[in-house]
């Protein structure tokens, strides 16, 4: 496993192959938000769950989408929960 420094600012930890993010990791983000699931070719793909901060002047308010990804998006069954 290796952490990653991606050019948005995202820390990556996870698996990585000639240094293209590959497998199962989790991402955080600068604004707080993060990702743990399935990554191909550096995108989220596959099985995962991404929560973000929706009021950053109120850390309690977020959603969550847990369900499919495909090239770093949300696609398929999935569920969105937001508090």
């Amino acid at each position: 496993n290796r952490e990653v420094i991606m050019p948005d600012g995202a820390i990556f930890k996870g698996r990585a192959l000639r240094n293209v993010l590959t497998g199962f990791g989790t991402m955080l983000w600068p604004d707080h938000s993060t990702y743990e699931g399935h990554v191909k070719k550096g995108l989220m793909n596959g099985q995962g769950s991404k929560t973000w901060i929706v009021d950053e002047t109120r850390q309690n308010q977020y959603k969550v989408y847990r369900g499919n990804w495909t090239n770093g998006k949300m696609e398929g069954q999935g569920e969105l929960i937001m508090s």
